[in-house]
């Protein structure tokens, strides 16, 4: 106990080794766990394996692709999805990717009334910004879990195709 209150270095590496030995336990404990539902984590690495042509995996193989991220918060994978948007957010990331389209290219993406009309029968609302590579969705009231999925199936898609067409280069713009 003297050690590790009679120095900053003492406390330090009493820090570092219980942080240490609790990540390792945890990430041991996580790796056991077998879950047969799916959370938007899950979502995400089963959608962007599909949309890769990988078919759709079992339980054991979402598993075991999920203990690598068991540790994140899962944002930093493919697709990056924003759920629970409003409709301002999906329209204003949009509008964010135009400018750089409309001064590239001279054409606008969808505008609001054609985004709506395109989403009339879903229960959720989808905004794509490439530059960001990240999908907004504003989910409509009285939404159920099939919808969300068609949306991280969606985002999934659309992050796919953005980095077939960008080849290496840095992807610009918004699609709707």
């Amino acid at each position: 106990v003297d050690f590790v209150t009679s120095s900053y270095t003492g406390l330090f590496s009493t820090w570092l080794v219980v942080v240490g030995l609790h990540v390792g336990l945890r990430y041991v404990s996580l790796s056991k766990v077998q879950l047969p539902e799916l959370n938007l984590k899950r979502a995400k690495i089963l959608m962007a394996k599909h949309v890769a042509g990988e078919g759709i995996w079992k339980v054991a193989e979402v598993n075991s692709a999920e203990i690598p991220h068991m540790v994140t918060s899962g944002d930093n994978l493919s697709p990056r999805i924003t759920t629970g948007c409003t409709l301002e957010e999906v329209l204003l990331s949009s509008i964010r990717g135009d400018a750089a389209l409309l001064a590239e290219e001279g054409e606008p993406t969808l505008g609001i009334k054609e985004l709506l009309a395109l989403y009339a029968s879903e229960k959720y609302v989808l905004g794509w910004c490439a530059s960001e590579r990240r999908a907004y969705v504003a989910l409509k009231e009285g939404v159920a879990n099939e919808a969300v999925l068609r949306a991280v199936w969606q985002a999934a898609w659309l992050d796919h195709q953005c980095c077939q067409t960008a080849q290496g280069t840095e992807a610009r713009g918004c699609l709707l």
